[in-house]
């Protein structure tokens, strides 16, 4: 109420005043005292990529006796205002374009611009600044998986059919123009080929060479050049190939000499047309000749041409690709017309096979927990076995990587471990190997694959392997089936597991256990594999010549070290069909069987498989075996297995080939093979002499 009343009043004395005089009254000007506020300075962040904005450089800016404001004396921090990119003066605003510094950021790379002004009322100003962070975000250039630029050429080829994109499988996140050049030749190259950058295109001039290429041959050539996006460089390797051939008049043309297919090592039976690129001018018919596989001539393993088709049995192949890489296979042949006009040179078809993991215990984690259910090589010393006894992960007991797991029996007497097994699906064939090395070599191995629930039976329906050689790797193998009333493990008459169906707590265990006191030791194992070979189980890879494993043919009797020693039999057999019947007498009985020719490869892996009864050698004895592969010139070290008891078995071991298990130098290529069966005279025991044995089905198939 006074405010009320003293306002009143001075209304009405301002009201009688100017009733009062007769001149015109002026207000007094007032004068400006208060300057311009801020909130702060202005400080602005955006990306290269970002789109175009305004920055407000009144933002905040308060006049408290209300005047208009305005940006004065804007001074940027850039010497000359024209050499700035990405920020323009309009007015009382910046207009930032970020677009504009795409070429001269990097990634990890920031541009500042900071802008010092007043912010005025017309009398009075207070100064702030502007700093704008524009931050680069470049990628170089993407070579996609590293590949080459690469091209193969006859000697003939025209310049324009010789020219390749030199930026063929590259890629730039940012989408920046690339640009080639800094072309370097190769120090090893064999002539001065001449090639050229001319527009991101590398221009191949192979008539530079062509008289110089070896009629028939591959010759190679090796530059280097860089791919640029204006702030990054990434340096990409050239192959050339220049084949010493040329067009031939009348001759079928050939439009890739190098063609190629890719396949997973299981995919089955694939189908490659040979003709695929290849045509007759003249509607001639065109067909293929002297086939070599890998340079070898009559190669038919696994391989079968019909016409100009040929079939590709990839899993024949599978010791080609291992360890989740790739292998190749080099098919080459020769190209004519049914007019007898050879194409010049030979087509060579690359088929690459990519390797699949199929050790079912890699990144095994069946309860989903991120966990590994299984530390199958010991190396990252977690998910280990279950122990009874003396075990201990050490580097001592490595057989590869850093870690193996060793085993002493030598207090205990019994040492062993279990772990689970992958789910078991029913129908299917597996295998579980491992490695072991023994001080000891008296001493059994016994291992078996059962429920969990059966708990540490390991000498119910397992099986009994010793090693032969001490301080020395060597695989043992075991084969588990699935199939309704296979026996499992291995081949046991009367040990049929019921019911093998997707069980999840199958258990696999090993103990190393003496067969007495005496024979105590020290056991190393490494590189646990189970593997599902379902694959293999359900083709042809036998490589034994003419089905000679089979006994069918009463005429095909294996060879033997023995005079009368082998003979086909009627109703030795499984199922009463024809077998063979081995009988010694005070020596052991080697057995030879022929392998197909040029089946063999230096570093393949065979599963030998076969079904065998040793029905004299008494209940409890043993009876150790022996097999090898052999030529004129060597063979691989013995792979030797162990029957217990006179049962009918049904026996698998792996034989490996690698620089680590040959004897002398084999020729496996260009030498006969030979499947060799050494059959003892006698049982381990050796209170059963002079023994007789029946075989039947055997097979030496190519193995994972």
């Amino acid at each position: 109420m006074k405010n009320f009343k003293t306002t009143l009043v001075a209304a009405a004395v301002s009201s009688f005043l100017f009733g009062c005089s007769g001149d015109d009254y002026d207000l007094p000007v007032k004068e400006n005292n208060v300057a311009p506020t801020v909130n702060g300075n202005i400080n602005i962040t955006v990306g290269e990529k970002d789109i175009f904005q305004f920055v407000d450089l009144l933002a905040g800016a308060v006049d408290l006796d209300g005047d208009f404001l305005s940006v004065e004396n804007i001074s940027p921090s850039i010497a000359e205002i024209d050499a700035m990119l990405g920020v323009d003066i309009d007015g009382n605003q910046l207009l930032l374009r970020p677009s504009e510094l795409i070429d001269s950021l990097n990634t990890g790379d920031t541009e500042t611009m900071v802008f010092t002004f007043d912010v005025s009322d017309g009398t009075l100003s207070t100064p702030r600044t502007a700093t704008i962070n524009i931050t680069g975000e470049d990628f170089a250039p993407v070579i996609a998986e590293g590949r080459p630029l690469s091209g193969s050429f006859i000697k003939d080829v025209s310049l324009e059919e010789s020219t390749l994109d030199a930026l063929q499988d590259i890629t730039d996140a940012d989408g920046d123009d690339l640009t080639t050049g800094n072309l370097v030749v190769g120090e090893n190259n064999p002539y001065d080929l001449v090639v050229s950058l001319e527009n991101n295109q590398l221009v191949v001039d192979v008539s530079s060479v062509a008289d110089l290429i070896p009629s028939g041959q591959l010759t190679e050539f090796n530059f280097t050049y860089d791919i640029m996006d204006g702030n990054n460089t990434v340096s990409r390797n050239i192959e050339i190939g220049v084949l010493g051939v040329s067009d031939l008049p009348g001759a079928p043309d050939i439009e890739n000499y190098f063609p190629s297919s890719n396949f997973e090592e299981d995919s089955g039976v694939q189908t490659i047309d040979l003709l695929e690129g290849i045509s007759d001018e003249e509607g001639n018919e065109i067909q293929v000749s002297s086939i070599t596989v890998d340079g070898v001539v009559g190669y038919d393993v696994g391989i079968s041409v019909e016409n100009t088709t040929l079939s590709f049995d990839t899993a024949a192949f599978i010791h080609h690709a291992r360890n989740g890489g790739t292998g190749i296979v080099e098919i080459a042949f020769n190209v004519e017309d049914d007019q007898g006009n050879q194409s010049d040179g030979r087509v060579v078809h690359t088929v690459t096979l990519t390797d699949k993991n199929l050790n079912l215990l890699v990144d095994l984690d069946r309860d989903g927990n991120g966990e590994l259910d299984v530390d199958y090589n010991f190396e990252a010393q977690r998910a280990l076995p279950d122990f009874f006894g003396t075990g201990e992960v050490t580097e001592d007991a490595a057989r590869t990587g850093r870690f193996g797991l060793a085993l002493d029996s030598t207090d205990s007497g019994q040492d062993g471990f279990i772990f689970n097994l992958p789910s078991l699906a029913a129908n299917s064939s597996y295998y579980v190997s491992l490695w072991v090395k023994r001080t000891n070599t008296a001493a059994n191995i016994h291992y078996n694959a059962q429920s969990s629930a059966a708990g540490r039976a390991w000498w119910s329906g397992g099986e009994r392997v010793s090693t032969e050689t001490t301080d020395v790797w060597e695989e043992i193998y075991f084969n588990i089936s699935t199939a309704e009333g296979t026996v499992i493990p291995s081949g046991q008459i009367g040990r049929v597991l019921p019911e093998f169906v997707d069980i999840n707590d199958a258990v696999f265990s090993i103990l190393d256990g003496p067969s007495g006191d005496e024979t105590n030791s020290v056991s190393f194992f490494d590189d646990i594999r189970f593997v599902d070979y379902t694959i293999e189980t359900t083709k042809d890879f036998d490589v034994i010549a003419g089905d000679m494993g089979s006994f069918e043919d009463a005429l095909a009797v294996p060879g033997t070290s023995e005079e009368g020693a082998v003979e086909i039999l009627t109703g030795i057999g499984v199922d009463g069909t024809n077998g063979l019947r081995v009988s010694t007498d005070a020596s052991t009985v080697m057995v030879s069987i022929p392998l197909i020719g040029k089946s063999v490869r230096a570093d393949g892996r065979y599963r030998l498989s076969m079904n065998v009864n040793s029905f004299e050698a008494g209940a409890e004895g043993n009876v150790r075996y022996a097999a090898y592969l052999k030529t004129a010139s060597g063979q691989s070290l013995p792979t030797y297995f162990t029957e217990f008891g006179n049962w009918a078995r049904d026996v698998s071991v792996m034989i490996n080939l690698d620089e680590n298990t040959q004897i002398d130098s084999p020729n496996w290529v260009d030498e006969d093979v030979t499947l060799v069966i050494e059959v003892p005279s006698s049982n381990v025991a050796g209170d059963a002499t002079g023994l007789n044995y029946n075989f039947d089905n055997v097979t030496l198939d190519v193995a994972r």
